[in-house]
C-alpha cells in the first residue's frame, strides 16, 4: 500500500530542545521518566496545591486508574526542564484519557486537576515545541509517528469537547487553550507538516485505520517538486515499502545511472538528501512538477471530521449565540488554518452556516451591545469580533473567492471598526486602526485577481473612508502621542498614496497638527516623522504642497523650536535618500527656507542643516558645491537677498571637506566621518580603521600597540586637516582670482555701512529686504572678510586695507550695539573694524604686507585723536608701530635668557610621525613678542610721537602699558644707538 511507512522499532521516543546534548539524538533515552517511589515523588512536586487553593479550587484529582499518572508526570517534568524535553508518545496516552473522561462525563465541573494542567499547560507548550518549532525538524521517525498520533488525539479530545454543552468561564478557558494548539495541528505553514509534505503515513497509524477511507473532509493536495532530466529516480529500498528504515531522510531521491528502469513509487523530495552523485542531483532540479502531498496533514483533518468535531463547528456557526464572543474566535480560528485543504463538500457546508454568524453579529454590531462597548473587557470582545470576521472571510475565501468574502464581510467589519472608533480608549483605538489596515490589507489583495468584483472591493474600502470621514477621527490629536499607534496611521496613509485617495484635505489635516499652538510637542514631533516618511510616496504636486508649507513654517513668525522640528524632518528626508532623487527639491527648499527666516538663531541653523545636505548629495555627486558658493556670492553682489545669510551660505560651504581628505582619513583610521560644520570644526577622530592588521589586533600585555594606534590616529587626523586646509585656500585663491572675491566682500562692506549711515545718522538704518539685524550683519561681514583672507592666504595691499578702514569708520565713535549679546556690555560698531584689521595683522597666517603696515600707520593711526582712544584702539597701535620696527629692522627682540636674536633662530615645525624639520625663518610678527626683549636699532621710528600723546593725553587703562613701552624704547638701545644718544648728549 502506497501511503504505508513502517517506522524502525527501539529508536527514541522522546525529543529535546535545540540546546539539549546533541549527543542524545542518536543515542540513548533521556533518563527523565521515574517509577515507584521516585515518580510519586515527581508527582507531588507537580501537583503540589496550597491549601488556600484547595479550599478555593473544587475540582478533584483523576482516580489513577482513569489517568496515566506516571506520563503525564514525565511530559510535565520534562517541559519544566531548562533543556526541555517533550514526550509525544506519553502526551498522546494523556490526550486518549482525557478523550475517554470527557466523553464519559464523571466530573461534576467537566474536568480535574490533572486535566485543567493537561489543558492549560502541557498541551499548548507541547504543540508548540512539537508542531510549531523548528527542532522538530531534526527529530527521528518515531518521534515525529508519535506527534502525529498526540495530534490525533487532541483533534479528537477538541471534537468531544465542543460537542458538550459547558458555558463556565472555566470551561471556555480550558477550550480556548485546546484550540489554539488545534490551529498549530492544522497549520499546512507549520514547520511539523513542511517536513513531512511528501512523506507516506506511517505504517502504525494505517494498521490502525489511519487511511480514513472514505472520508470526504480533506481536499487532496499537491506540491511541486523537482523532476528528473532522465526519469530516473528511484527511492532507496531494502524493505520494498519504497523507504529505507534506517535512514532519518525519508524519501530522499537516488538517481542511479545503472537503474534499468524507475520506480513507478518514488517520490521525489524539494530539500537535500544524500544521493549518490551530487552533481546529477543538482542538474535533476532543472524541472518540476505536481505530486501529491501534505498526506499527515488530510489525515488529522479527516479525522477531526470522523470524530465529529467539524459537524460540531457548523453546530456552533449555525447558532453562533449559544457560546462567548470569545469561544467563537477561538473556534473559527482553526478553520481558517485548514480552509484551504477542505474539500468541496464540506465548504458548502461551512459557506452557508458561515453567512448564518455573519448576520447575527452584523445583528450585535447594529444593536450596539453592552459587552462591545462598554465594561472593563470591551476591549478584548472587541478584538474577539474583529479577529472572528478575519477568520470567517479566510473561510469564506476558500468558498466563494477572496473578492466575493470580502464583499460579504466588509459590511459587518465596517461597523464594528465604526463603532470601535467612538469608544475612548486607547487600546480600542489603536485596535480599531490596526483594524483598518487589516481590512485595506485584504482590499489590497484580492485587487491582485484583477477581475471586476476584486476591484470594486478595493473602491468599497476607499468610499467607506471616505463617506464615514474615518481619517480625520483617526488623526485626532488625542493618541498621536503614541509612537505605535503612528505607525498604525502611517499604514493608512501609505495605502491611500497607493490608491492615490490621499487629498489635499488630509495634508492639511496633518499639517495643522504641526502648526496648532494647543499640540504638545512631541505629538509634533511623531507628526512631523510621519510626514517625511510619506513623503517618499507622494505625487510631484503633493511635494510641492508639503514644501510651500515647509517653507513658510520656516519664514518669519515661526518659534525657533518649531523651525528646528521642521529642519530635521527635512534632513531625516535627505538622509533617506539614497539615491539623490529629491537632492534638487530639497537644495531649493532649503534654500528658500534659509532665506525667508528670521535670521540670528533660527538663520544659523538652517545655514548650517543646507551645508550638511548639501555635502550629502555633493558626495553623491548629484550636486555640486561650486554652484551653490557662486549662487550665494551672485547674491551679495547683487543684493538679491539677506547679506549676512549669504556669506554664511558661502563660508559653510566653503568649509565642506574635500572628498580626497576625507577618503584619506577614512581608509587610515583616523577621522571618523571627517567632516566639518558650519564653524569648520573636524569632526571626531577616531584611532583604529582599515590600518595594519596587526595595529587592528587587541593589545595584549602593554600599551605599545595601543599607542600606535593612537598615534597613527593623530597623524591622520592632522594630515586630513592639512589636505582639507589646501583644498579651501586652492578654492578661495581661485575664487579670488576669478571672480575678485576680497573686492566683493569689500564692496558689500561699503555699500552695507553707507547705506545704514546715511545722512549722518547717528543709529544705523534698517536695510530694506533685509532680515538680519545690523550688528549681525556687521559680524558677519567682519568674520567672513577674515576667513577668506586667512584661509586663502590672502594678503591685503594699501588701496584694499584703506577702504576697509574707510568703510568701517562710517560708524561714529560713540555708536554702540544696542542688540548685541543681551545682558553683556554693549559693542562700539567702530571697535568691530579696529578689530578686523588688528587680526589682519596678528592672526596667522599675515594678511598685511610690510608697506601696508607702515602706510597704514603713517596715515591712519597716528591721526587718531589720542584723548579719545579705546582700549581696542590702543592695541591696534600698538601692534602696528610693533610691526613696522620689525619690518624695517628698527627694532629687533631677543630671548629673554640668552639674549640671542630671534631673528636668527631657526624654527622647528612637529611632524606627525615625530620628525622634526628645520624651515626658513619666516617674518617676525609683533604678534610672537609676548616672552621676548625689544631691541631699538633705530631712533627713527615712524609713530614714537602718538605714543607720546597717548601716554600723555589719553584716559584708559592701557596709559601704564604706553608708559612701560615708552621705558623699553629708551633704555633698550643697540651698541650703536645708544652710542650716538651718548655722543649727542
Amino acid at each position: 500500500m502506497d501511503d504505508i511507512h513502517d517506522d524502525s522499532e527501539g529508536s527514541r521516543s522522546n525529543a529535546t530542545s535545540s540546546s539539549g546534548d546533541p549527543s542524545m539524538m542518536d543515542g540513548e533515552i533521556l533518563q527523565t521518566a521515574h517509577s515507584g517511589s521516585d515518580a510519586s515523588g515527581d508527582l507531588a512536586v507537580a501537583l503540589e496545591v496550597d491549601d488556600a487553593e484547595e479550599e478555593e479550587d473544587k475540582l478533584e484529582h483523576v482516580p489513577e486508574e482513569d489517568f496515566p499518572m506516571d506520563d503525564f508526570v514525565q511530559v510535565s517534568v520534562g517541559l519544566k526542564n531548562s533543556s526541555w524535553t517533550v514526550y509525544p508518545s506519553q502526551l498522546a496516552n494523556c490526550l486518549a484519557a482525557a478523550v475517554r473522561i470527557a466523553s464519559a462525563g464523571d466530573f461534576p465541573n467537566g474536568c480535574s486537576k490533572e486535566l485543567r494542567t493537561l489543558y492549560r499547560e502541557l498541551v499548548p507548550s507541547s504543540f508548540e515545541k512539537c508542531v510549531e518549532s523548528t527542532d522538530c525538524l531534526r527529530w527521528n521517525n518515531d518521534i515525529q509517528a508519535h506527534i502525529l498520533d498526540a495530534c490525533a488525539k487532541l483533534a479528537e479530545l477538541v471534537a468531544v469537547k465542543l460537542t458538550q454543552t459547558e458555558t463556565t468561564e472555566e470551561a471556555e478557558d480550558d477550550m480556548m487553550h485546546m484550540l489554539t494548539s488545534m490551529c498549530l495541528a492544522l497549520d499546512q505553514e507549520a514547520p511539523y507538516h513542511k517536513k513531512h509534505i511528501l512523506d507516506k503515513l506511517p505504517r502504525k497509524v494505517v494498521d490502525m485505520g489511519g487511511l480514513d477511507e472514505g472520508a470526504m473532509y480533506a481536499a487532496n493536495l499537491f506540491t511541486t517538486v523537482p523532476r528528473a532530466l532522465n526519469g530516473v529516480g528511484t527511492l532507496r529500498d531494502d524493505e520494498g515499502d519504497g523507504y529505507d528504515d534506517d535512514d532519518d531522510s525519508v524519501g530522499v531521491v537516488i538517481l542511479d545511472g545503472d537503474d534499468d528502469e524507475a520506480n513507478p513509487n518514488a517520490t521525489p523530495v524539494r530539500h537535500g538528501g544524500r544521493s549518490k552523485n551530487a552533481r546529477r542531483a543538482a542538474a535533476a532540479a532543472t524541472a518540476v512538477e505536481e505530486v501529491e502531498g501534505f498526506r499527515w496533514l488530510r489525515y488529522l483533518i479527516n479525522h477531526f471530521g470522523l470524530t465529529g468535531g467539524f459537524d460540531a463547528v457548523l453546530d456552533i456557526l449555525n447558532d453562533p449565540s449559544r457560546v462567548s464572543l470569545k469561544l467563537l474566535d477561538a473556534v473559527v480560528k482553526p478553520m481558517a488554518k485548514c480552509a484551504p485543504a477542505l474539500s468541496e463538500t464540506l465548504l458548502l457546508r461551512f459557506e452557508e452556516n458561515t453567512q448564518i454568524t455573519l448576520e447575527y453579529l452584523a445583528g450585535v454590531v447594529e444593536r450596539g451591545d453592552a459587552a462591545l462597548t462598554g465594561g472593563g473587557n470591551s476591549s478584548a470582545r472587541n478584538l474577539n469580533l474583529t479577529s472572528t470576521l478575519r477568520s470567517l472571510q479566510s473561510v469564506l475565501g476558500q468558498c466563494v473567492g477572496a473578492a466575493e468574502a470580502e464583499k460579504r464581510v466588509s459590511p459587518v467589519n465596517h461597523a464594528v471598526v465604526e463603532g470601535m472608533l467612538v469608544i475612548p480608549h486607547f487600546s480600542i483605538q489603536l485596535a480599531a486602526v490596526r483594524e483598518i489596515n487589516v481590512m485595506l490589507e485584504r482590499a489590497s489583495s484580492s485587487r491582485l485577481l484583477g477581475d471586476e468584483p476584486s476591484a470594486a472591493a478595493m473602491h468599497a474600502a476607499v468610499a467607506w473612508l471616505e463617506d464615514k470621514r474615518v481619517l480625520p477621527h483617526v488623526l485626532k490629536t488625542d493618541y498621536l502621542h503614541h509612537k505605535q499607534y503612528v505607525d498604525q496611521v502611517a499604514t493608512v496613509l501609505r495605502f491611500l498614496l497607493r490608491e492615490n485617495a490621499m487629498r489635499e484635505e488630509h495634508l492639511e489635516l496633518l499639517w495643522a497638527i504641526t502648526q496648532s499652538s494647543y499640540t504638545f510637542e512631541e505629538v509634533k514631533n511623531n507628526v512631523l516623522d510621519l510626514l517625511a516618511t510619506l513623503a517618499w510616496h507622494f505625487s510631484g504636486e503633493q511635494l510641492d504642497s508639503l514644501f510651500s508649507r515647509l517653507e513658510r513654517a520656516g519664514g518669519q513668525g515661526t518659534s525657533l523650536a518649531d523651525s528646528r522640528k521642521i529642519l530635521e524632518m527635512v534632513q531625516k528626508l535627505a538622509k533617506s535618500d539614497g539615491q539623490g532623487v529629491m537632492a534638487e527639491r530639497l537644495l531649493e527648499l532649503l534654500w528658500r527656507m534659509v532665506h525667508a527666516g528670521e535670521g540670528a538663531g533660527s538663520a544659523v541653523e538652517m545655514v548650517a542643516a543646507f551645508t550638511q545636505i548639501l555635502g550629502h548629495y555633493h558626495r553623491m555627486g548629484r550636486a555640486a558645491k561650486e554652484t551653490w558658493v557662486a549662487r550665494a556670492l551672485r547674491n551679495a553682489k547683487e543684493g538679491s537677498a539677506d547679506l549676512a545669510i549669504s556669506l554664511h551660505l558661502m563660508q559653510s560651504i566653503v568649509m565642506l571637506d574635500s572628498e580626497r581628505a576625507t577618503a584619506a582619513a577614512a581608509v587610515g583610521g583616523g577621522v571618523e566621518g571627517a567632516g566639518a560644520g558650519v564653524a569648520g570644526t573636524p569632526s571626531s577622530s577616531g584611532g583604529g580603521g582599515a590600518g595594519e592588521e596587526e595595529d587592528n589586533k587587541p593589545a595584549v600585555g602593554g600599551k605599545g600597540k595601543g599607542m600606535k594606534k593612537r598615534r597613527r590616529g593623530e597623524s591622520n587626523a592632522a594630515a586630513a586637516a592639512r589636505e582639507n586646509a589646501a583644498a579651501r585656500r586652492e578654492w578661495l585663491s581661485s575664487l579670488d582670482y576669478s571672480d575678485g572675491l576680497v573686492t566683493l566682500l569689500v564692496s558689500s562692506l561699503e555699500r552695507f555701512q553707507a547705506a545704514a549711515w546715511a545722512d549722518g545718522a547717528t543709529l544705523p538704518r534698517p536695510i530694506v529686504g533685509a532680515v538680519t539685524g545690523y550688528y549681525d550683519t556687521l559680524k558677519a561681514l567682519v568674520k567672513v572678510i577674515l576667513f577668506v583672507l586667512k584661509e586663502g592666504e590672502i594678503t591685503v595691499e594699501l588701496e584694499m586695507a584703506q577702504r576697509l578702514w574707510a568703510a568701517f569708520e562710517k560708524a561714529p565713535r560713540d555708536a554702540v550695539s544696542l542688540e548685541a549679546d543681551r545682558g553683556k556690555i554693549p559693542v562700539r560698531y567702530r571697535d568691530l573694524g579696529l578689530l578686523c584689521i588688528f587680526k589682519l595683522l596678528n592672526s596667522p597666517p599675515c594678511s598685511v604686507s610690510e608697506q601696508t603696515v607702515l602706510d597704514l600707520l603713517r596715515v591712519r593711526l597716528v591721526s587718531e585723536p589720542a584723548g579719545e582712544m579705546t582700549t581696542r584702539g590702543w592695541n591696534l597701535f600698538r601692534e602696528f608701530f610693533l610691526q613696522a620696527g620689525l619690518d624695517s629692522d628698527k627694532l629687533a627682540a631677543t630671548s629673554l635668557e640668552s639674549g640671542a636674536s630671534g631673528e636668527g633662530e631657526q624654527q622647528q615645525q612637529q611632524l606627525g610621525d615625530g620628525e622634526q624639520q628645520r624651515v626658513p625663518p619666516s617674518r617676525p610678527l609683533a604678534a610672537d613678542l609676548k616672552d621676548r626683549r625689544l631691541v631699538v636699532c633705530s631712533a627713527d621710528m615712524t609713530g614714537v610721537e602718538q605714543l607720546w600723546r597717548v601716554a600723555l593725553d589719553a584716559n584708559g587703562g592701557f596709559v601704564s602699558e604706553a608708559v612701560e613701552l615708552l621705558i623699553q624704547l629708551h633704555t633698550n638701545l643697540d651698541g650703536q644707538v645708544a652710542e650716538g644718544r651718548h655722543s649727542r648728549g
